[in-house]
């Protein structure tokens, strides 16, 4: 149950700060793992956390307990609000938050089948089950893996300007992979479903020839040919077009990687740095998706944000802070891994819009390129806008015909040159979901990235290794 005091606190201590905000999460979360048919772990946690922000004369200063006992928590207010006055004397500046609604609201995400529905002995019965599958569909697979998550998070959040918000969002992710090797050449592939969801999603999904196909994927790559590199035609698949979204468009367009001259992006919006095919979108409010919410962790709506229209850059992501910078209200993009973590402007659902092209369409247009699909590892430099991944699955296309598997293919280019080459974008869509590491602890939250086949007039296509 909610402490009530802790409001009285939040009232008590609020004369002391320019702005003070508390984040409690509770949360009970199961872990499970295979490796080559044996379970390689099981991690149950229950928890609760606690923490202060506080503001004072343009510092910050946070503290955080996990034990939710009055006397703890009232030296974590004492605490934040020191360690902001003695960093403000120092370290004196000036933060205007933007001017938001305080919201007084409960949501929750209702789940059609709980998770406690399946005991946790038949849950390792299930993946132990999906790894024996991927193994048996060939002897070269010599490498299995199925990774299971489930939780709830309860999260309650007030401010002192007299929000309180809780909020319940259940969450499941399964993780199929596999590795294939014939002499010295060594493939691997992976699929993973996730979302906002209970158990549901389990019985929804196919799992088991799901499970099949990873195996099958890894050994049919062994097959796969080489290819010589160089610029040429590209058309991502919607896997590898969202991590684009993500990776790079995503991360230079939040707010306060442009603040700290990190992004590519800065000085651009209203400019038209890409073509009136691509539109690129981060949408918090989608239902069931794994990145979604009700509200930031500064109490503030979740939205739906067009971040690239045709081409235009219309905006970035904010939290209230980045919000003030840029004289705009915040964007609902203030997120934190936890209670006791720092918030950070944080994508959520992230995607290009799907346009109205058919993959067929976009085959038949090109004399010599590839079709890729899913990215297996990349780099990418949100300050200079560099793009590098590593395709997990890729097709040769040839005279506007799907030819043969190829093996190791990287595709590369610069943000900026990849918009305004994108000359079709599909009907078809996908989102992926995962988990996306910010700062300097690298801390996660859950996200999805997606969208619809992409075409790159010219991108550069090179060989991995």
């Amino acid at each position: 149950m909610f402490p009530d005091w802790v409001e009285g606190l939040v009232e008590r201590y609020s004369s002391e700060a320019e702005f003070l905000d508390v984040r409690i999460s509770y949360g009970r979360n199961l872990f499970l793992s295979t490796e080559n048919g044996k379970l390689r772990s099981l991690d149950q946690r229950r928890g609760v956390s606690l923490g202060v922000r506080v503001l004072r004369n343009g510092f910050w200063g946070i503290a955080s307990t996990d034990i939710l006992e009055k006397d703890r928590v009232e030296e974590a207010f004492r605490k934040a609000i020191s360690v902001a006055g003695a960093g403000g004397k120092v370290f004196p500046g000036k933060v205007n938050l933007s001017c938001e609604k305080a919201y007084r609201d409960r949501k929750r995400v209702h789940v059609k089948k709980s998770f406690d529905q399946m005991n946790i002995e038949d849950k390792q019965r299930m993946i132990l089950e999906l790894d024996r599958r991927i193994g048996g569909v060939d002897k070269r697979i010599i490498t299995t893996r199925v990774v299971y998550s489930e939780g709830f998070s309860r999260r309650i959040y007030l401010n002192s300007e007299g929000a309180f918000i809780e909020q319940v969002i259940p969450g499941i992710h399964v993780l199929l992979f596999s590795i294939a090797r014939e002499a010295m050449n060594m493939q691997m592939y992976y699929a993973s479903l996730g979302g906002e969801k209970g158990l549901e999603l389990l019985d929804e999904a196919d799992l088991y020839t799901m499970a099949e196909n990873v195996g099958r994927e890894a050994v049919n790559m062994l097959a796969a040919k080489s290819i010589k590199g160089g610029f040429m035609p590209v058309i991502m698949d919607g896997r590898v077009a969202g991590t684009f979204a993500h990776e790079v468009f995503g991360h230079a367009a939040e707010a306060d990687n442009v603040v700290n001259a990190k992004s590519f992006l800065s000085g651009l919006v209203g400019r038209k740095i890409g073509s009136d095919e691509i539109t690129i979108v981060d949408d918090a409010t989608i239902e069931g998706a794994y990145g979604s919410y009700f509200y930031d962790d500064e109490g503030v709506p979740s939205q739906r944000k067009v971040l690239l229209e045709k081409g235009v850059l219309k905006g970035y992501m904010h939290s209230r802070e980045t919000a003030g910078v840029f004289g705009v209200k915040s964007t609902g993009n203030a997120r934190a891994q936890g209670s006791s973590s720092r918030i950070y402007v944080r994508m959520s659902n992230t995607f290009i819009e799907p346009g109205d092209w058919t993959l067929e369409e976009m085959v038949e247009d090109i004399d010599y390129g590839v079709y890729v699909t899913g990215a297996m590892g990349g780099m990418e430099d949100p300050i200079g806008g560099g793009f590098q991944v590593s395709a997990l699955k890729a097709v040769l296309i040839e005279k506007g015909e799907m030819k043969h598997l190829l093996k190791a293919v990287t595709i590369s280019g610069k943000a900026l040159e990849i918009l305004k080459n994108v000359d079709a974008v599909g009907k078809d869509f996908t989102l992926e979901p995962g988990l996306c590491g910010k700062g300097y602890s690298g801390d996660r939250v859950p996200v999805t990235t997606g969208g619809p086949s992409v075409r790159v007039k010219k991108m550069l296509v090179g060989v991995s290794r």
